[in-house]
């Protein structure tokens, strides 16, 4: 027997087996199977419309599953979603803000504006928009019913991606970044603008409603590390194990949980062969289930049955 050629192929076994680890651990690390992933059944009525930042809309049916295209239009891209009426959605492209009716199917021009937020209760639209005279973006509130007559509620940050949709914390209450990068608070009933006192390197996301707190992601950090901030006592939680690598999120009060949409990268963390999965995370029992894959969400809104 040939000693020499027996060492040299136990080395190439060796490799062989070295490398099917390196790979193997590599696609666990870029796909990590959690308790997350549960196949536990989800009780679940009503519906999802939600834009994935192309020309399309699609409606995730939360009883059954399913998700069908409601719209797929040649239009320069929809951002936000906001639902004004039972039939009737604003939309936020490119080109500005536009109205859509799920039934005619019909979209027009509303004004210039982008990331907007409806308070149904006032039926007043929250939006940015750049100020005339300055070279600077504004936070603008105007009836649903006339946006042209917009009233200027207060100066933007300087940096356009700081311009986070103003988030509805109260039947009368928005939150949002002020010019000076802290959260602010502006009351429609009594008309104050006031600062939480809170940096604004947290980007409100969402607000859970049944325990008062605020979500929020770090500015220039992507969406990995969701915080918790509760606005009476200025408590801030790192939640790392609920949203890994959040892309866009959806808070629905009825079921105290959230839908919202996960980035998983590709194999060594390629950006370029990364896919976006929708997840249902329920607050109470603290656990998250799959919803579907190969699907990007990044605004939407729940529509109850």
């Amino acid at each position: 027997m040939n000693i020499k050629k027996v060492s040299i192929k136990n080395k190439l076994l060796i490799y062989s087996i070295i490398g099917v680890i390196i790979i193997i651990f590599l696609l666990i690390k870029s796909n990590p199977i959690t308790k997350e992933e549960t196949k536990k059944e989800i009780q679940m009525h009503g519906s999802v419309m939600f834009t994935d930042g192309t020309g399309t809309i699609s409606k995730l049916d939360l009883e059954i599953k399913k998700i069908d295209t409601v719209l797929n239009s040649s239009r320069n891209g929809f951002i936000s979603i906001t639902r004004i009426s039972k039939d009737e959605f604003i939309l936020n492209e490119s080109r500005g803000l536009v109205k859509y009716d799920v039934n005619t199917g019909n979209i027009h021009s509303m004004r210039t504006g982008l990331r907007q937020t409806f308070i149904k209760e006032y039926k007043k639209l929250f939006f940015y928009d750049d100020i005339k005279g300055l070279d600077r973006a504004g936070l603008y509130m105007a009836s649903i019913d006339s946006l042209d007559n917009a009233i200027l509620l207060t100066k933007a940050p300087e940096r356009p991606n700081e311009f986070v949709v103003p988030i509805q914390i109260a039947s009368d209450k928005i939150i949002f970044i002020g010019e000076d990068y802290n959260l602010w608070i502006y009351n429609i009933s009594s008309g104050k603008l006031t600062t939480t006192g809170i940096s604004g390197k947290y980007n409100p996301i969402a607000w859970i409603s049944n325990r008062k707190i605020l979500l929020c992601n770090v500015s220039g950090g992507g969406m990995q590390n969701i915080y918790e901030i509760n606005l009476e006592t200025k408590d801030i939680k790192e939640t790392t194990s609920n949203y890994s690598d959040e892309v866009g999120l959806i808070y629905i009060d009825k079921y105290d949980a959230s839908i919202y949409c996960r980035m998983i990268s590709g194999l060594c963390g390629d950006l370029s062969a990364s896919s976006h999965n929708l997840y249902v995370y329920f607050y109470k029992e603290d656990r998250n289930i799959k919803i579907a894959s190969d699907v990007r969400m990044y605004s939407g809104v729940y529509i109850d049955k």
